[in-house]
């Protein structure tokens, strides 16, 4: 207990960690590790056993009033089936004996008035358990059967997936029968029973106590035979107010890691954006470097700073101090001369067909200005697609690798899912040309816009949804054409092209016509070296938050072990 107050503020940083905190703190309260120094302060107070005793005289005058129904007897608990040792003057015992769970009482529709309380499971947030709304009968009228409960009844939603889903009734109401009323006795606290409910261990088990395959539910039997640790009366008021304080600080510290978290988006979505317009490149940069292990702490800023990068690289950005260094070097139009040369050549040898000459690039269509020796163009200008039409080949347990749509990332190959197709099928398939190593992947829909390099040593045959992209010449580095078509500035010109509602997506035609900016051959190189250099830091940053969260999360089993060792 001791080890994990002292890293309470570190394992709050992140609100998975905070919802794990939540159920070890619950787990120390239903073992009484939370009041160990209140029971020293407290040693004469009334045992749980005799609050047993209380508990049962009470129903037997409930069962005789008829307001209760006769209880069947419960078997007694096993040394097997407990799972830890209690405290003095706690007692092990079946819920159902402890507690009526469920109601005899049921409401129609008829003898309901305009302003009861109708709970459904969905005003309950999952995990939380949080009372999201709270709803009358005029607004919401039933025609099915409801269970009836009394202010102070503790709600427990059976259904799976939301056995954790349980509130206190702060007034009298009607429930669905997916939540069962719970009515404690002899003045024992609802809040205890229901953090009880809520602790890891009982969610457990009553995940494995359910039946039904469609609206799996845990079945009454399995819920009064649960064990239940049963505190004295006054140490179950003392174990809701620690654990409330302590529910109260975890979220306090996730409201503030939020909001420190929140502040570093906001610092970086600035600082980024000066970043990409600032002329001084050089003074903005060095003042972003000092805050990078102070800032960059969150992935989505580090994917903020990825998309930075290739904006200022398509941007000429990157390399102002190469061109200055450079000022001889051959201009793109350049290039472009020699692009048209070859693939005149290729069409003299019927390697490609004849194109239609493509319409001049518009003022309109060009979203910023290119340094010096840049110039904007199509990209069918220099690269030749592959366009992959009909039925995608079925796919076998080995062969010919086929990939996907879903195995093109952005900037990367993922190997998986690895699925395959015949010899023949690849034959048959792949009549429009075969994917090289090098050529760049391009997808046209679900994901739209996706783009990496085929970097694979083995033919593979390419899905629908999936284009390949090749350079007439080699004068054309690959990885710039890959970071250029990666740039959120060329990614918005694809999107403006692009059709569809459920599945937006951009035929082959309309991709060709996309302006791309093209820098001569050598920049294009050194924009690639920049451009590596700082994907590089960008995954170094990655990995020091993955440290940091493994590190977190040693931590939070440090302390698991010492509760439960």
């Amino acid at each position: 207990m001791k080890h994990l107050l002292q890293h309470f503020k570190t394992l709050t940083k992140h609100p998975r960690n905070a919802e794990e905190l939540k159920g070890l703190i619950l787990q120390l309260a239903i073992q009484g590790k939370l009041t160990e120094n209140w029971r020293q302060v407290n040693p004469n107070v009334e045992s749980a056993s005799k609050l047993l005793e209380k508990i049962k005289e009470e129903k037997r005058g409930l069962i005789a009033e008829k307001k209760i129904k006769k209880e069947k007897p419960l078997p007694p608990i096993e040394d097997q089936e407990k799972p830890y040792e209690l405290p003095d003057g706690w007692v092990w015992c079946r819920l159902g004996k402890a507690v009526t769970y469920g109601t005899k009482f049921k409401a129609e529709k008829t003898k309901v008035e305009n302003d009861t309380w109708v709970l459904e499971l969905e005003d309950v947030e999952k995990s939380t358990s949080k009372l999201l709304k709270k709803v009358r009968f005029n607004e919401r009228q039933f025609k099915s059967t409801k269970s009836i409960f009394q202010k102070g009844d503790v709600i427990y939603g059976k259904l799976r997936p939301y056995l954790d889903k349980v509130i206190v009734a702060d007034e009298d109401g009607v429930c669905t029968t997916e939540m069962i009323p719970i009515n404690s006795h002899a003045d024992c606290s609802p809040e205890y029973l229901r953090w009880y409910l809520k602790n890891p261990n009982f969610i457990s088990y009553a995940n494995d106590s359910t039946h039904g395959m469609n609206l799996p539910r845990m079945g009454t039997d399995k819920a009064i035979n649960a064990i239940y640790a049963l505190p004295p009366l006054e140490e179950q008021k003392a174990i809701v107010a620690i654990v409330n304080e302590l529910f109260k600080e975890v979220e306090q510290l996730v409201e503030q890691t939020k909001t420190s978290i929140q502040l570093k988006e906001d610092f970086v979505t600035s600082a980024l954006q000066r970043l990409s317009q600032t002329v001084n490149l050089n003074q903005e940069w060095q003042f972003l470097q000092t805050h990078f292990t102070e800032f960059f702490t969150e992935k989505e800023t580090i994917k903020q700073l990825r998309e930075t990068i290739l904006q200022l690289a398509v941007q000429g950005k990157l390399t102002t101090k190469w061109r200055s260094q450079n000022p001889n070097n051959e201009p793109a139009s350049e290039l472009l001369k020699r692009i048209q040369t070859e693939k005149q050549e290729l069409i003299a040898q019927k390697k490609i067909k004849k194109e239609k000459p493509l319409p001049p690039i518009e003022a309109h269509e060009k979203p910023y200005n290119l340094p010096e020796g840049w110039v904007w163009c199509r990209l069918n200008y220099g690269l030749k697609f592959i366009d992959y039409r009909g039925k995608t080949p079925k796919k076998i347990s080995s062969g010919i690798r086929l990939l996907t749509a879903k195995n093109v990332r952005p900037g990367f190959l993922k190997i998986e899912p690895e699925e395959f197709m015949s010899e023949d099928e690849y034959n048959n398939w792949m009549t429009r040309g075969f994917p090289e190593k090098g050529d760049l992947l391009f997808t046209t829909e679900a994901p739209l816009g996706n783009v990496c390099q085929l970097e694979l040593d083995e033919r593979v045959g390419l899905a629908q949804r999936i284009i390949t992209l090749q350079p007439y010449t080699s004068e054309l580095d690959k990885k710039y054409l890959m970071y250029c078509l990666m740039s959120r500035l060329v990614q918005e010109l694809i999107l403006d092209k692009a059709t569809g509602m459920t599945a937006t997506g951009i035929k082959a035609g309309k991709l060709k016509l996309i302006p791309f900016p093209l820098a001569p051959l050598e920049e294009q190189k050194a924009i690639v070296k920049q451009v590596n250099s700082l994907m590089a830091l960008c995954d170094s940053l990655e990995e020091n938050i993955e440290n940091s969260q493994t590190q977190i999360e040693q931590l939070l089993q440090s302390c698991l072990r010492e509760v439960f060792n």
